[in-house]
């Protein structure tokens, strides 16, 4: 199995455990979508499936300046390299391909303002669209102390919805710190070790890749 391959089927197959109970498999036709790149890449390592990029940072609840410029030098590494969708004749990516999704309204405004031209919105607003490529802010630097809880932070549904709007390449943007949330249920331990998976099956892809 390729490294794309390999790296699309273990997103998909994260969040059909996570989610559909084992019940969501990845068409054929998704081995032919990706992404060339032609030039050094700093953030993005993979061509599709699911890339989990850290970023720093504390104290953040419903806001992250840090993200806000990750997720923006993000847009501008994709903008410009080819795009595979296996249907059509190769084309350039460009913001038009991309939708930022975020938790909260004011890191929504943040992101607004630094990406004109790309979509940009919550969870509920891109419900039922999708785009070669999603990126996914989680914005808070701690899980505990976040936003309207654990539960909110890390609700699955929320978290499918959010990069199952992808294609081609899902992008997490997320403070490390995250992974080392306290549960104090066993719903929330569930609901976390989704997003842990997700992170898990990334870096496995990146080293598959690379090895």
């Amino acid at each position: 199995m390729s490294a794309l391959r390999h790296n699309y089927c273990g997103f998909m197959l994260s969040i059909s455990a996570g989610v559909y109970e084992n019940r969501l498999t990845p068409a054929d036709c998704t081995i032919q979508r990706s992404i060339q790149f032609t030039g050094p890449r700093r953030r993005i390592l993979s061509v599709a499936g699911l890339v989990y990029v850290p970023v720093p940072h504390d104290g953040n609840v419903y806001q992250s300046d840090e993200e806000v410029s990750a997720i923006k030098e993000i847009v501008e590494e994709l903008c410009g390299h080819t795009l595979h969708d296996g249907c059509h004749a190769p084309r350039r990516l460009s913001e038009k391909d991309v939708l930022v999704v975020a938790l909260f309204n004011l890191q929504v405004r943040k992101l607004q303002s630094a990406l004109p031209g790309v979509r940009v919105g919550t969870v509920n607003k891109f419900q039922g669209q999708e785009a070669p490529v999603v990126i996914f802010s989680m914005t808070s630097s701690e899980g505990d102390a976040a936003a309207r809880g654990v539960d909110f932070l890390f609700d699955k549904h929320r978290l499918n919805v959010a990069i199952s709007r992808a294609q081609i390449l899902a992008v997490v943007v997320a403070c490390p710190n995250l992974k080392r949330t306290r549960c104090t249920s066993l719903e929330q331990m569930a609901m976390v070790n989704l997003f842990c998976r997700a992170v898990h099956e990334n870096e496995k892809a990146v080293e598959t890749a690379g090895g």
